[in-house]
């Protein structure tokens, strides 16, 4: 039978014909299908009828595959719909009318993004016990869907609904890509939220020991994939944790927004004369304190419980300037409305850190709002400079590694920015 068939408003395609997949609710004509009268278009059917009545058939279920066209009835390809979603339709790249989303449907593409992150970033980066996202949503053609592998086992967000009515597939595919230890679900983020999904947490194939063990840059860090933040680990700040160390090396260093120190143990690791981690989670710092004694880097450490906002309208933490300070913040906001505040926040941070800079230290200074355009940031950054009294030179720029790929025509994917500015 052919797909159900959903025309969008007059003018709406030019977004979606350069590449961006998502098609919001507001952008579709109507939920009616075409009349016969109509006519087929690009060898389609217009959709499955009652043969006995001769009429539409209703509005297509949540999570089915619909076929989108233009007002003029030009095929846009075929996509995921869900009819209360602000995202209405999130189109499959590459898709024909026939797509059939069995396991080897996932299958393919799974293996596909495999294949592109071990040609971009080796084995030693991609193969356990290394750290890798080997799925990254609609980067690689699997639509609200990421997931992330520690070592030898996998876990998986999925916030689209027709994904997740296809979990299960989606798991057989992933154990035959992968074979697996575990599989574990950390379906507990916002986006399913907006897409009227339940949220669950816990291990969906084989079993998870305490804690899982990667190892990232010769350094072992233990990952609580059932409780830590995002899927357990910050993969995405993976290159940028290097780059810090020759900014490290004899150092007097800061790390605010610590996590679980992996901005700190490859400051240790450089050689930083002392290093003082700061985060307002307790279980967090924890682990900053048994990712740095599993790999022999606890002289020198120091670690302090307290909300980095708070700090800032003060003294460098422990009293003293810092030779290098880094600032990895959470996302301060989630849509447009928020840039605002999330801007203030920003600034008052990177006006902390700065002012806490001896002469000639280094900030590192992260964002992972998409909504904070990277013009937007060094505005922000810049701003902060002029009201600490403090001039910057860049020293290095970075973005999302190639295992968190950008689509070009969708700027949601493009989120990371980071900088190594140093006073002048």
């Amino acid at each position: 039978m052919s797909l159900p068939q959903l025309h969008l408003a007059s003018g709406r395609h030019k977004r979606l014909e350069a590449g961006h997949p998502w098609v919001f609710s507001n952008e579709i004509k109507s939920g009616k299908e075409p009349g016969p009268r109509d006519g087929p278009r690009d060898g389609l059917r217009d959709g499955p009828r009652d043969e006995e009545e001769g009429r539409d058939a209703g509005a297509p279920e949540g999570g089915a595959l619909v076929a989108l066209r233009r007002a003029d009835g030009k095929s846009l390809g075929v996509g995921l719909y869900h009819p209360h979603s602000l995202i209405a339709v999130r189109l499959l790249s590459g898709a024909s009318r026939d797509v059939t989303l069995d396991q080897a449907f996932f299958v393919e593409r799974i293996a596909a993004a495999h294949k592109r992150r071990e040609r971009a970033l080796g084995k030693d980066q991609t193969e356990p016990p290394a750290g890798v996202r080997v799925v990254h949503g609609e980067s690689d053609g699997l639509p609200g869907v990421v997931v992330d592998r520690y070592g030898e086992v996998l876990v998986v967000q999925v916030a689209c609904l027709g994904m997740e009515q296809r979990r299960e597939v989606l798991y057989d595919a992933l154990e035959e890509v992968f074979s697996p230890r575990a599989i574990v679900e950390r379906n507990d983020t916002v986006w399913r939220t907006q897409e009227g999904l339940d949220e669950r947490v816990g291990v969906v194939r084989g079993e998870v020991v305490s804690e899982v063990v990667l190892v990232e840059h010769g350094l072992r860090y233990g990952v609580d994939v059932l409780e830590g933040q995002k899927t357990g680990w910050f993969l995405d700040q993976r290159d940028h944790r290097l780059a810090i160390r020759p900014y490290a090396e004899g150092s007097r260093v800061l790390d605010l927004c610590c996590y679980q120190g992996g901005f700190t143990c490859n400051a240790l690791a450089a050689g930083a004369r002392s290093v003082r981690a700061v985060d307002v989670s307790e279980r967090g710092l924890a682990r900053v304190v048994a990712n740095a004694a599993a790999n022999d880097l606890e002289r020198g450490l120091t670690i302090q419980k307290d909300d980095v906002m708070a700090l800032a309208g003060g003294g460098p933490p422990g009293g003293d300037p810092f030779d290098l300070v880094v600032l990895d913040p959470p996302n301060f906001t989630r849509n447009r409305k928020g840039v605002p505040r999330a801007r203030k926040a920003y600034r008052k941070l990177n006006e902390a850190a700065l002012r806490w800079l001896a002469p000639g230290g280094v900030l590192a200074t992260a964002s992972c709002s998409h909504h904070i355009y990277e013009d937007t940031f060094l505005e922000i950054v810049q701003s902060a400079a002029a009201r600490a009294g403090r001039s910057l030179r860049v020293l290095y720029r970075g973005y999302q590694p190639a295992d968190h790929p950008v689509l070009l025509a969708m700027p949601e994917t493009r989120y990371l920015k980071f900088y190594l500015v140093q006073l002048v």
